[in-house]
């Protein structure tokens, strides 16, 4: 029996677009999807979500410092859920898909209108070389 070629490097390309770059050590201040609008989302979702959750408020409490404007931290925060939504729902799971991507539309449509007033414009102290993978919109989750 002949192997797929094609579906193996499907396969191998899926799990390079999935795999988590290795981030050192790092004390950052996160409070993951946990602000008060954020107790609507049903609990797989806000589960699933909290690590582009965590590293948006790394890029908020760090923009000033790093260089990182608002929009581009939001619209990282955008991918970051998509990429979780696509990389975490496999298999039967796969039919969670939509919903979840809409939760992530929402979450984004939130940050865009109201997150201004949480945007910092002074770095928080523990803003530290480290944190750039853990807050940059340059990396993903």
């Amino acid at each position: 029996m002949q192997k797929d070629p094609l579906l193996f490097s499907r396969r191998r390309r899926r799990r390079r677009r999935c795999a988590s770059p290795a981030k050192k050590k790092c004390h950052v201040k996160t409070n993951g999807c946990g602000s008060g609008w954020s107790a609507k989302i049903p609990y797989m979702y806000k589960k699933l979500l909290t690590p582009a959750c965590n590293k948006h408020d790394v890029c908020y409490s760090c923009g000033k410092k790093f260089g990182w404007s608002q929009k581009p931290c939001d619209v990282r925060f955008k991918k970051d859920m998509y990429r979780l939504c696509r990389c975490k729902l496999t298999g039967w799971r796969v039919v969670l898909r939509p919903l979840c991507y809409k939760r992530a539309l929402l979450l984004y449509s939130i940050v865009r209108l109201f997150g201004k007033k949480h945007y910092n414009k002074v770095a928080s102290n523990w803003c530290k070389s480290c944190a750039i993978p853990y807050g940059s919109p340059n990396y993903t989750v």
